[in-house]
């Protein structure tokens, strides 16, 4: 014991010189080591909330829809659903394209579609007349046609009307003129009171 006690005393300097070196390397190691950036850490919760933000808005703007019913001559008509920026063109190709008489003027394949409406692709020859500001082969913005003013193949657009009901409200109103209530419908044949009552969403009087 007495021995190493001598060797340190007489080695005191350089015991002193290899703990201070050993100090100085584990201070320069911990100064060399890499820290984390307080202000990236503020940023990677931030940009992450951002991206979930952004990918449920598109998902849920994706997700919207519209039904739209689809007449005339096309080779597969009824009701279809579609994305709410789909136009009337995407809505021809679902029903698997234009019969060879359609008439392609008769409609305005740009057209954006909106909900509850109803296209008819008339054939040629037959005369579709569009309301003013609504593309032609559509009812109105609410999907309502004005049983006052439209033609026969408009008529035939609303559900549940067929070419003779169609016809016969033509005729009723070349005989006695506009509807001027709802309930005159009752006058014309095939129209009851429940018929009537499925109409009103469907039409209009002007």
């Amino acid at each position: 014991m007495n021995q190493v006690i001598e060797w340190m005393k007489e080695h005191l300097k350089l015991l002193a010189l290899i703990g201070l070196g050993l100090i100085v390397v584990a201070g320069f190691l911990i100064f060399r080591s890499p820290r984390p950036s307080q202000e990236a850490g503020r940023l990677k919760p931030a940009q992450n909330l951002e991206t979930k933000s952004s990918n449920t808005s598109s998902k849920t703007s994706g997700d919207e829809k519209v039904r739209v019913d689809l007449k005339g001559a096309v080779k597969r008509p009824g009701v279809y659903e579609l994305s709410k920026n789909a136009r009337v063109e995407d809505l021809i190709k679902l029903a698997g394209g234009l019969l060879d008489e359609a008439d392609s003027k008769s409609i305005n394949l740009a057209a954006r579609l909106q909900d509850e409406a109803v296209i008819y692709v008339a054939r040629r020859g037959e005369a579709v007349v569009a309301e003013a500001g609504q593309p032609a082969g559509s009812t109105t913005s609410k999907g309502k046609v004005n049983i006052n003013t439209a033609s026969l193949a408009e008529l035939q657009t609303i559900t549940g009307v067929g070419a003779k009901k169609a016809q016969d409200i033509i005729d009723y109103r070349t005989e006695h003129g506009k509807f001027q209530k709802l309930e005159d419908l009752r006058k014309v044949k095939g129209f009851g009171e429940k018929t009537i009552e499925k109409l009103k969403e469907l039409i209009r009087l002007e």
